[in-house]
């Protein structure tokens, strides 16, 4: 199985100590991404859970809060566990209010025909908040992969760039703006598209 390893890197990018153990459960740990609390000085790793095996369960996305050494702080917490397969988690930062904006990619079809883009906001602590409300960040016509997002400390709102495809003929990147409160504020526009 795949497990979630972490190393920490000097400023001078040489690597500080050895090698640790982020996540270490029974299933396969895929995909990981890291945001910096600069409040608190403090990591949030998110990761993809395969839960298919042995249970045959949905993907699900964790996560697990790391000190300034990395060092962590408490367990691994559920992030996003719905009814199909979540997928390639990314995180963002978001200084202004001390809180984290996590999407992923998600299985809407649940038979992997077709894949949507979701997003949430979490506290310092990686506790969803909006009511546990998780939004389409994408999830229009096209399959969608890959999501990145980053934090704008000037206008304080997230952006968010995906892949997406129609039916294996057009190819395009799609961005949109997502609000501090973790709620999209914009229609998806095309960053670049290419038609085979």
């Amino acid at each position: 199985n795949y497990i979630v390893l972490g190393h920490r890197i000097s400023a001078g990018g040489l690597p500080a100590g050895g090698l640790v153990i982020i996540g270490g459960t029974p299933f396969p740990e895929r995909n990981p991404s890291i945001a910096f609390n600069s409040t608190n000085g403090q990591y949030l790793v998110a990761f993809e859970l395969d839960h298919s095996e042995p249970d045959y369960s949905a993907n699900i996305i964790v996560g697990i809060r790391l000190d300034g050494a990395g060092t962590a702080l408490a367990g691994i917490q559920t992030l996003a566990a719905l009814s199909n397969d979540s997928f390639q988690p990314d995180l963002a930062y978001g200084s202004a209010a001390d809180q984290f904006f996590l999407v992923f990619k998600y299985d809407g079809s649940g038979n992997g025909s077709d894949h949507d883009i979701l997003g949430a906001l979490y506290d310092s602590a990686g506790n969803i908040l909006n009511g546990g409300s998780i939004y389409y960040v994408g999830g229009f016509i096209f399959d969608e992969a890959e999501p990145q997002v980053i934090y704008n400390t000037r206008d304080n709102k997230y952006y968010c760039v995906f892949q997406a495809k129609w039916e294996n003929v057009d190819h395009h990147l799609i961005g949109r703006h997502i609000g501090a409160g973790g709620i999209p504020v914009s229609d998806d526009a095309f960053v670049s598209s290419f038609i085979q």
